[in-house]
């Protein structure tokens, strides 16, 4: 399948995007590979949200790339479409439904919320186990689930470096939403 290309999500106060032509990727690069592309829009620490068009979608994976200037956060949706989301810093990150916090490597905290969507185990594929994945990129230290509850779910990102400019954009065909940390 072909990527159609990312889209910027919609921000009034920010001036004409940088939009990346180089498509996120699932797989990680090899070790000590930096990538050059462009970031996917206009980077700032403001909160960040984007209507989506899809219901019933799961998260089904996470990776995370160094490129020249920026580090890239890629999550990937089953089906089609994008579901609602709402990305920003949060100070001390907590678990959706509990408000139990959450501890993740970083010292600033850039926590994502999708609409809409379901658990792993409700769309019936792998977890992906976000739980255990270790960013190791410069500035991105790990990412973590909160979790899905009652269609909200959750991602935390650590980051290291402090509330960093960061940018938010989607790609399609597979459905993802692509979070780039400017370093």
């Amino acid at each position: 399948m072909q990527d159609a290309g990312p889209s910027q999500s919609a921000d009034p106060t920010s001036e004409s995007p940088v939009v990346s032509s180089a498509p996120a990727t699932t797989a990680p690069s090899p070790a000590g590979t930096v990538l050059t592309g462009e970031i996917i829009g206009t980077a700032d620490t403001a909160d960040k949200d984007g209507n989506g068009n899809s219901r019933g979608q799961a998260i089904a994976g996470v990776s995370a790339e160094p490129f020249t200037g920026f580090d890239r956060i890629t999550i990937t949706f089953t089906g089609t479409g994008m579901p609602s989301y709402h990305v920003g810093y949060q100070d001390t990150p907590a678990q959706q439904g509990t408000n139990t916090p959450i501890t993740a490597g970083g010292d600033a905290f850039l926590v994502a919320y999708f609409a809409n969507i379901v658990s792993a185990q409700e769309a019936d594929i792998a977890d992906p186990e976000l739980g255990q994945f270790t960013a190791g990129q410069p500035h991105v230290s790990q990412i973590l689930s909160g979790s899905t509850v009652d269609g909200l779910g959750q991602v935390i990102v650590g980051v290291t470096g402090g509330k960093l400019p960061y940018a938010v954009g989607t790609l399609e065909n597979p459905p993802r939403l692509v979070i780039d940390v400017a370093v």
